[in-house]
């Protein structure tokens, strides 16, 4: 390969790590979660636009066809789908945050409504 090849090569399988795969991984393990919380969207709004965004979100994979794509690549196994209930994927949660945290309250309050959200189904 001459140096003016190398730049237009596409990245072979071996360019990741670690830390490719862990994001990658919960990127699509997040885009599930995502998609089942658009799920049910329609069911306990009225709002027009934000049915119409739940919707296209719901429909568009994309992202986790391409990141899929990826881990087949890097000979990786995909992660299983999103389990409503389930809980936190790894990683992704606040942790523990110091106590004058200004976003807990509101962590708290979302965490509350998505708890009724599955409850009135």
């Amino acid at each position: 390969m001459t140096p003016a090849t190398s730049a237009t090569a596409p990245p072979s399988a071996a360019a990741y790590n670690a830390t490719d795969v862990a994001f990658t991984s919960g990127m699509i393990r997040l885009e599930g979660q995502a998609r089942a919380l658009s799920g049910l969207v329609t069911a306990h709004t009225g709002s027009t636009q934000l049915r119409g965004y739940a919707t296209q979100f719901g429909d568009d994979t994309t992202d986790s066809q391409y990141m899929s794509g990826l881990m087949q690549q890097w000979h990786q196994i995909l992660p299983s789908p999103y389990q409503p209930g389930a809980g936190m994927i790894p990683g992704t949660g606040p942790g523990r945050p110091p106590a004058r945290t200004p976003w807990l309250a509101r962590t708290s309050a979302q965490a509350a409504i998505w708890a009724r959200m599955r409850h009135d189904l």
